[in-house]
């Protein structure tokens, strides 16, 4: 049965006068996200924005979640690895009250992270 498709995949593939095969190569090379020079001097967050997040209904402490503390991900608020290769390390936290929406900051400055203080967007 595999060779019958096999065979029949082929049959299209001759079919097909314009049809290139090209070979993915087994390692490519990946760019970095950003100079790791920059960050082992002076590590500063990217601002995002100069206003919070306002995350509505969150899961109540069954899930965990990491805050991006470095500004570069592009799931803002929330990390996706990006931070890697960086001085900065996502925050975790669960929700463990009952609230219909949480601010996180958005501009990485505040004095309660992940929580938006209100205090650094300002400046």
């Amino acid at each position: 049965m595999m060779l019958k498709r096999f065979f029949a995949e082929l049959e299209i593939l001759e079919q097909r006068r314009n049809f290139n095969i090209y070979k993915i190569p087994n390692h490519v090379k990946k760019e970095p996200y950003m100079k790791s020079d920059q960050w082992t001097q002076n590590p500063v967050p990217v601002c995002v924005a100069k206003q919070p997040y306002v995350f509505k209904n969150p899961q109540l402490g069954t899930k965990k979640y990491y805050w991006c503390s470095c500004g570069l991900s592009k799931k803002q608020p929330f990390c996706d690895s990006t931070h890697m290769k960086t001085a900065f390390k996502p925050v975790p936290f669960v929700i463990q009250e009952k609230v219909s929406e949480v601010s996180l900051c958005l501009c990485k400055h505040t004095s309660s992270a992940p929580f938006c203080d209100g205090k650094a967007c300002k400046s």
